[in-house]
């Protein structure tokens, strides 16, 4: 877990307003599906200091789901997603952060 940290805390910052994709390495991220519902837990590690986060999570039947993640403090920031479709709909995970 502290490799990807490493990795999100020696990215170059943009300019200021401007909209960058966190690195695949710098989260992780377990889907569980229950009866009537799934849940996706995503963990990131990004020291950068940014205000906020938010995870796009693109299904194969092309629709998408977008939450904000909730900082946990220090490096770690968090979400936990529920949906209807099963774990195995989910086609692609991202998340974007806005420099400061």
């Amino acid at each position: 877990m502290l490799f990807f940290i490493s990795m999100a805390c020696h990215q170059p910052l943009k300019t200021s307003g401007e909209i960058i994709e966190i690195p695949s390495e710098a989260y992780e991220w377990v889907c569980s599906d229950y009866q009537e519902h799934s849940e996706i837990e995503i963990i990131a590690g990004v020291c950068n200091d940014f205000e906020n986060l938010e995870v796009s999570i693109s299904l194969i039947n092309e629709s998408f789901i977008q939450e904000q993640m909730y900082h946990e403090g220090g490096c770690w920031w968090t979400a936990s997603v529920a949906q209807e479709e099963n774990c195995i709909e989910i086609e692609s995970i991202a998340i974007t952060a806005m420099v400061p």
